[in-house]
């Protein structure tokens, strides 16, 4: 499925009136999650924890514990589409200017949500171990 389908998808799925006003039943409820779920695999970081909330969520479990698994579910929800929103913004530009020296030159160090904040892009330091130590070789 193509990014800018699965962003219609979920922010159709999003903003349906039931997510806001509350499911009639857990079913309905779990009827919409198992429909989002699909769409969420473009990125694990966004489909796994959303599994593990929809788990909490189908329990027979009190609302004290079911709703904010639920608004962690719309959370991850919503980070998928701005992620996907930011994705096809910066799509078009890479394509005009023929690429930037970051492709060329991917970042070691990524600001994202991982460990404390920060990961590292192994990939991308290994090349850079590996073009520095060739260089240095006669």
């Amino acid at each position: 499925m193509e990014k800018k389908e699965t962003l219609a998808r979920l922010e159709e799925l999003f903003r349906m009136p039931e997510v806001i006003s509350g499911f009639p039943s857990q079913e309905a409820g779990l009827s919409w999650a198992n429909r989002v779920a699909p769409l969420l695999r473009f990125n694990p970081q966004y489909h796994e924890p959303f599994l593990h909330y929809l788990q909490i969520v189908s329990l027979n479990v009190s609302n004290y514990t079911a709703a904010p698994a639920f608004r962690n579910m719309l959370n991850q929800v919503e980070m998928a589409i701005e992620e996907l929103k930011h994705d096809l913004a910066s799509t078009p530009e890479a394509k005009v200017s023929g690429g930037t020296a970051n492709e060329s030159h991917p970042s070691v160090f990524k600001l994202e949500p991982n460990i404390y904040g920060i990961g590292v892009n192994l990939p991308a330091l290994w090349k850079r171990m590996k073009s520095w130590f060739t260089k240095k070789k006669p």
